[in-house]
């Protein structure tokens, strides 16, 4: 899962602008991948406990549900920061008209 948060870089937000964003560039890394990593520890050792458990697995479930969750929301919340960039960004331009017509015909 943690490819979504690389395909987001420090070099884009450093590229389009850093005044953009809620936190350093470099902060996304450190805060979204140990969440994202964390959730799927959480979820790997609900499929352990349910595993190796002998009859009730409802504990297992819930740990296992509890990383899922955790995923979830930080997947979320990673969208929302991204979201609220761009909007900034987009907000923070302006809107130029085009100074050359674009070509009508292929060469």
């Amino acid at each position: 899962m943690s490819a979504q948060y690389e395909n987001f870089n420090p070099a884009d937000i450093l590229y389009l602008g850093p005044q953009y964003a809620r936190f350093p560039p470099k902060a996304y890394y450190w805060i979204f991948i140990p969440c994202d990593i964390l959730s799927l520890i959480l979820q790997a050792v609900g499929g352990a406990l349910s595993s190796t458990s002998s009859g009730d697995s409802g504990p297992a479930v819930s740990v296992s549900l509890a990383g899922l969750s955790f995923q979830v929301f930080t997947l979320v919340f990673f969208i929302a920061l991204i979201g609220e960039y761009i909007w900034r960004y987009r907000k923070g331009q302006r809107i130029s008209p085009r100074t050359t017509p674009l070509s009508t015909r292929f060469k």
